[in-house]
């Protein structure tokens, strides 16, 4: 019976260690949102440009923000590469997505 509580105990212990980093993160997240909100431009500012990076609008009229082109090639079908050739020649760009013809509108916003 000893034998079982300390095969338990360690299962515990394994999966408490590997969750500890995701169990800090968020619970950092929650107490900072909550202790320390946005009250200064400066400080709206640097959170908007270390968190979004691109704005893209969909062909069903929504928006969503990116903080990396590999986020945004996963969700709409177009390779990283594809979308940030088509920055560099012109931003905002706009991208089709393979197989299925949706077109994407796609700014850097930083």
């Amino acid at each position: 019976m000893l034998k079982d509580y300390n095969i338990l105990g360690a299962f515990f212990l394994v999966l408490f260690s590997l969750l500890r980093k995701d169990i800090k993160y968020y619970w950092n997240r929650i107490y900072y949102m909550e202790v320390y909100p946005i009250k200064t431009e400066r400080q709206m500012l640097q959170f908007v440009n270390k968190n979004f990076k691109y704005l893209v609008v969909f062909p069903d009229k929504t928006h969503h923000f990116y903080k990396s082109l590999r986020e945004i090639s996963v969700n709409i079908s177009v390779d990283a590469s594809t979308i940030s050739k088509k920055l560099d020649t012109s931003d905002p760009c706009i991208c089709t997505a393979r197989g299925s013809d949706f077109i994407f509108w796609i700014k850097k916003l930083v």
